[in-house]
């Protein structure tokens, strides 16, 4: 259900570029607990858990990666209208 979730907001974030209701505290506790999962499945040798886990892991970090873009674009852009 989360993985659903994951997908549509980096949908959502890659459309509008708003980033600013994704706080960073979630997003690294959520790669904690992807990471967490994953080593449990990757343990335990499990693969139809640790497959996924490695999909939403790469969503996850692109999403992280979005944010950290288009923040950065967005702190830009209000400096360059102050000036």
């Amino acid at each position: 259900q989360t993985h659903k979730h994951i997908h549509t907001t980096y949908y959502r974030v890659y459309k509008t570029k708003q980033v600013e209701n994704i706080s960073y505290l979630w997003q690294i506790l959520y790669i904690i607990g992807i990471c967490l999962h994953l080593y449990y499945g990757v343990y335990y040798n499990l693969l139809p858990i640790y497959i996924p886990t490695i999909i939403e892991l790469f969503f996850i970090l692109l999403l992280l990666i979005l944010k950290i873009i288009y923040t950065k674009r967005q702190m830009n852009d209000i400096v360059e209208l102050e000036i």
